[in-house]
């Protein structure tokens, strides 16, 4: 007989154990904002246990707050889905994520993953976000770039007792869209899954932060106090510090800007999804992205009305004005839940279908490596 409950503060270690027997990994060093400390086994982490009291599965969940704009949304990511070799096949991950999704549609608006797609679209997860990766080598930077400014900047490691932490969480509250980081947990959140963290400095004055592996060679994430230096900062940072002749740098859909300039200097690029998503408050999430996306570029005027996974919801953009409210028409179409946000959260969707207007969706939905579980 296997018993489903949270997991408890004395488990920690077979939690933790576990994890690293069905990844190969060490969880500590690879998710250390979880695992490297003393966390909250029975706040996070729900697992199935023998009668002989061995934890034998275990599904985790991390709480998050997204931001975007004004706007902040109670969401959570879901880890460390690991089951015992000799205990697969019985159904014990999808009790244990029923059980956490019964959970989340109690508190959280949106859920989000990465995993295998099908695996997770029995629990209601759908593939979304994108990600847009520029592959740049040292050809591109020699010509796109020859007229640009060379500039004193240099960068270094950033050590856990540094003083530019503070400078760091600043800088992160500053985007328009981001999940919140804990000061005290963020040197640990900048070194998920073998990030390394550096400081940028411009004439010796601290100029933005970037995450990146340890070869150098991707750049996951980067903030420049002064956006308009990011072409000076690639020219360095491409002549000084990539060894290897190439390096790819990962951006969000929303962040225009900085796909605007990379465009006119990289080889080449690709776009990939970024998440897997589950949205438990339909229109939460639509209000938030569309507002967002509005402000930033304006959407087209248009009307639709549907149920989104039994969820009554009509979208309006009416004389510069964006509505969402929780009603729907008589005849409104019933879409459930895959369908609903197939048609929002990727660009595959056939908007015609239902005379949407093409830059409404999908919305521009990313989670930073740091971010994820």
């Amino acid at each position: 007989m296997v018993i489903y409950r949270n997991g408890l503060t004395t488990e920690r270690f077979e939690i933790v154990a576990l994890a690293n027997n069905v990844f190969n990994m060490d969880a500590g060093q690879l998710i250390p904002k979880v695992y490297a400390g003393q966390f909250p086994a029975e706040d996070i982490t729900k697992v199935a246990v023998t009668e002989s009291n061995q934890i034998v599965a275990q599904v985790a969940v991390l709480p998050q707050v997204l931001h975007i704009k004004d706007k902040s949304l109670p969401v959570n990511y879901v880890g460390t889905v690991s089951v015992h070799p000799d205990y697969r096949g019985q159904n014990h991950m999808k009790h244990l994520m029923q059980n956490w999704l019964n959970e989340m549609a109690e508190h959280d608006v949106m859920s989000v993953l990465s995993g295998q797609r099908q695996r997770y679209e029995y629990f209601g997860y759908t593939v979304a976000g994108m990600e847009y990766t520029f592959n740049i080598n040292h050809s591109n930077i020699r010509h796109a770039l020859k007229n640009v400014d060379e500039l004193d900047f240099s960068f270094k490691k950033l050590e856990s007792d540094s003083k530019y932490l503070k400078n760091i969480a600043q800088a992160v509250q500053e985007r328009d869209i981001y999940i919140e980081r804990k000061e005290a947990d963020l040197f640990a959140i900048l070194h998920t899954f073998d990030l390394i963290a550096y400081n940028i400095f411009l004439d010796g004055n601290w100029a933005g932060y970037f995450l990146a592996n340890d070869e150098l060679t991707a750049v996951n994430e980067l903030y420049l106090d002064d956006e308009e230096k990011f072409l000076s900062f690639l020219k360095y940072f491409m002549n000084q510090a990539s060894e290897k002749g190439e390096v790819e740098i990962v951006t969000a859909a929303y962040e225009i800007g900085r796909m605007h300039a990379l465009a006119q200097v990289a080889e080449n690029y690709s776009i990939r999804q970024n998440v897997n998503i589950n949205i438990l408050q339909f229109r939460a999430v639509i209000h938030a992205y569309l507002s967002y996306k509005h402000a930033m570029v304006g959407l087209s005027e248009g009307r639709f009305s549907a149920y989104f996974d039994g969820q009554p919801l009509t979208i309006e953009m009416k004389d510069k004005r964006l509505s969402v409210k929780s009603t729907a028409d008589d005849d409104a179409p019933r879409l459930g839940k895959l369908e609903a946000q197939a048609l929002i959260l990727t660009p595959f969707a056939n908007l015609n279908k239902y005379h949407i207007p093409r830059d409404w969706f999908p919305l521009p939905i990313f989670w930073h490596t740091a971010d994820k579980f």
